[in-house]
């Protein structure tokens, strides 16, 4: 009956609806259409609807315009999307195009160096990226000296000169091999170099001169390794080596000389033509080594500018000073503007094996020192006698006193030339053995102050690479505990009580 029912009301709302037609024209009907509440309704959603889409339409076009920085948040750990402070003030001052070639495969650029490049384009309209298909242009490499670079290797470029940039430059792996021999094993961690690389080749490429520094030879000196020798070239600064003998004098396009780590003495001429380069405006650095030869020429020049070595090495006192043994310091930083960066960061210095080196009370008005690195005041000078130490302690004819790690003396020369000499008190500040242990800035320090003395434009090899290794959280048992005090009592607790609540209040209504 129910069926019934209801199949003759619908035959008769379709005769209701057909009569309904037949009386009305076309257009009124229409008319009654366009005013019904539901084609307003219908009509209104649809404008909203399109509104909406036209928005986020526009919003989209006006955030693709957007520099890279602004429309992408780099959330990594160690920022390797982001360029710092010290390279966003060099695009800022750019006055000449640099061209950055990332030569890849189509589809094998590296993600993390394409959004770092992005940001240069973005800090300098100087700057253009442009990307090469080895494949497409087998012949690109060839213009640069090279018959090949591996897939996101760079070209720097500029109407000066041009620098190439490995990818084994840009993505360093670094291998430990210390505890093979124990374990038949071995770690190896990845950074990644591209701030600090490219940042320096747009320096080199855009720099009307490069400062030339030459390591003396001849005198027992120690190479300088080869993590010291790359931060050099980062720096953009040229090595050489020289003869004093041989050359006759220090070679006139030299913006800086080091003697690294000399056993044994120079001969009075040499001495005479390091002296003589000094007194033009000439730079140098000394890293002392401890040897019971007899030193006179080189602490003569020392001696002139206003430092003097002592007999013996440094023994520290205070704990807090010193790793292991007190022959093995931890000298406090002294801030000046060489330690400016190493300062601010609280990296400590290591010096093995260190001479005692101090100021001399009274130097003359024109010569300026200053310490760059110091001991505690418990420290003291020992000798050595037969190549030993008869004691860590104290002992009697042992002097007691604030030793300096490094000191820097100044002189101005007068017409703006200045004279430099930078001293380190040992020469095991750049053993590479010691920089691979431990976290230290000894490397750091001797570079940033060879980049002072030499001037050098665009040093940027304090821009360190970043780990690209994983980092673990490693929570104390105080903050696991409260952790899971949060998570499997606090959190359960506040939701049944929630859930208590709102049953209750429905179950009254």
């Amino acid at each position: 009956m129910k069926r019934e029912r209801a199949e003759k009301q619908k035959q008769n709302k379709k005769k209701k609806i057909s009569a309904g037609l037949r009386g009305k024209s076309l257009k009124s009907y229409a008319k009654e259409l366009f005013r019904s509440r539901k084609f307003k309704r219908g009509s209104y959603t649809m404008l909203l609807s399109a509104f909406a889409i036209g928005i986020v339409l526009a919003v989209n076009l006006i955030a693709s315009q957007l520099p890279s920085g602004l429309r992408e948040i780099d959330l990594s750990a160690q920022k390797v999307y982001t360029i710092g402070e010290e390279t966003q003030k060099m695009l800022e001052g750019l006055e000449e195009d640099v061209t950055i070639y990332l030569v890849a495969q189509e589809g094998g650029e590296d993600d993390t160096l394409t959004r770092m490049l992005e940001r240069y384009e973005d800090g300098s309209d100087h700057v253009h990226v442009e990307y090469v298909d080895p494949v497409a242009a087998p012949s690109f490499t060839s213009h640069y000296g090279e018959d090949s670079l591996a897939d996101n290797s760079l070209v720097v470029e500029s109407s000066k000169r041009y620098k190439v940039i490995q990818e084994s430059d840009i993505f360093v792996v670094d291998y430990d091999f210390s505890s093979y021999y124990m374990t038949g094993s071995y770690s190896a961690s990845q950074s990644f170099d591209g701030e600090g690389q490219v940042t320096s080749a747009i320096e080199y490429v855009l720099s009307d001169d490069l400062p030339v520094v030459y390591t003396l030879t001849g005198h027992g000196e120690t190479d300088l390794n080869s993590r010291v020798t790359d931060m050099i070239a980062k720096g953009n600064m040229e090595l050489r080596e020289v003869s004093l003998l041989s050359e006759g004098q220090v070679p006139d396009d030299a913006d800086g000389v080091i003697i690294n780590g000399a056993t044994s003495d120079l001969s009075a001429d040499e001495a005479k033509m390091l002296q003589t380069y000094l007194n033009g405006g000439g730079k140098l650095t000394v890293l002392l080594a401890y040897t019971e030869e007899d030193m006179a020429n080189l602490e003569s020049i020392l001696d002139n500018y206003g430092m003097t070595v002592g007999d013996g090495v440094v023994m520290e006192g205070d704990s807090s000073y010193y790793y292991g043994t007190p022959l093995t310091l931890l000298p406090s930083i002294v801030s000046h503007s060489v330690t400016a960066d190493i300062y601010l960061d609280h990296t400590p210095a290591m010096m093995v094996n260190m001479v005692p080196l101090t100021q001399k009370e009274e130097v003359r008005s024109s010569l300026t020192l200053s310490a760059l690195m110091e001991t505690s005041g418990s420290a003291f000078a020992k000798k050595v006698e037969g190549g030993r130490i008869s004691s860590y302690e104290m002992e009697e004819g042992d002097v007691q006193g604030v030793y300096d790690g490094a000191i820097l003396a100044e002189e101005d020369l007068g017409d703006g030339a200045t004279a430099s000499v930078l001293v380190f008190a040992s020469s095991n500040l750049l053993n590479e053995e010691i920089s691979q242990q431990f976290n230290v800035c000894n490397e750091e320090l001797f570079t940033d102050g060879l980049s002072y003395l030499c001037k050098a434009e665009g040093s940027t090899s304090g821009i360190e690479a970043k780990s690209m290794d994983l980092t673990y959280l490693s929570p104390s048992m105080a903050q696991v505990s409260t952790l899971a005090g949060l998570y499997i009592i606090v959190v359960p607790v506040g939701l049944l009580i929630i859930g208590f609540v709102v049953w209750f209040r429905r179950r009254k209504r």
